[in-house]
C-alpha cells in the first residue's frame, strides 16, 4: 500500500469479481460506458458477461483501489493471436475510471502486468486496442499490425496489436 502526496491511499491487488459485489458493479460499470453500451449492450448484459468470465477462468483481474474504491482495472489472459496461429499473452479490459484519469494510474496498473508477464515467462505482453495506440506506445509497447476484430455485440472493429518488448 502507498500513499499519494493527496493522502490517497492507493493499493493494486487480484481482487475477485465475485467475492465483492461492489467492485464487480464498477468493473461493469466501466466497461458499460466505455465500450458496450455504444455498441448497444445493456449493463445486466455486462454484468453477465462478467460473471460469465469469472465461471470460466478467463485470465487474472487486477483492480487498482483508490481510497478503498476500485479506480482501474485489467486482465493478464492467454487468447488467440488475431494475426497469427497460436496464442498470445495478452492484457486486456484495460480501463482506469473517468474521475481517475491522467493520475498515474493507468501507467502504474500498466507496469504492473508487464511485470507480471515477466514472472510467467510466456512471451512477449501484447495488448490489442481500438483507440489508445498512443497511450500504449508511452508505456512501452509497439505497433506490429492493424488488424479487424471482432468486438462486443459482434461489432467489426479495426484494432492495433501492440507488443511490449521487454516483458
Amino acid at each position: 500500500m502507498e500513499t499519494s502526496p493527496g493522502r490517497l491511499r492507493h493499493a493494486l491487488g487480484r481482487l475477485s469479481l465475485a467475492g465483492d459485489p461492489r467492485v464487480l458493479e464498477a468493473v461493469a460499470s466501466w466497461h458499460h460506458g466505455q465500450w458496450a453500451g455504444p455498441r448497444g449492450e445493456s449493463l445486466p448484459q455486462v454484468q453477465e458477461r462478467l460473471r460469465e468470465r469469472l465461471r470460466r477462468g478467463a485470465g487474472e483481474t487486477w483492480v487498482y483501489l483508490a481510497d478503498g474504491k476500485p479506480a482501474a482495472t485489467a486482465r493478464l489472459l492467454h487468447d488467440e493471436n488475431p494475426i497469427a496461429p497460436g496464442n498470445v499473452l495478452l492484457l486486456a479490459d484495460l480501463l482506469v475510471a473517468p474521475e481517475w484519469r491522467g493520475q498515474g494510474i493507468g501507467r502504474a496498473l500498466c507496469a504492473h502486468m508487464v511485470a507480471l508477464a515477466r514472472q510467467e515467462r510466456a512471451g512477449p505482453l501484447h495488448a490489442l486496442t481500438v483507440d489508445r495506440v498512443d497511450f500504449f506506445r508511452k508505456v512501452g509497447f509497439r505497433c506490429l499490425a492493424d488488424t479487424v476484430v471482432t468486438a462486443i455485440g459482434r461489432t467489426r472493429v479495426l484494432a492495433s496489436l501492440l507488443v511490449h518488448d521487454r516483458s
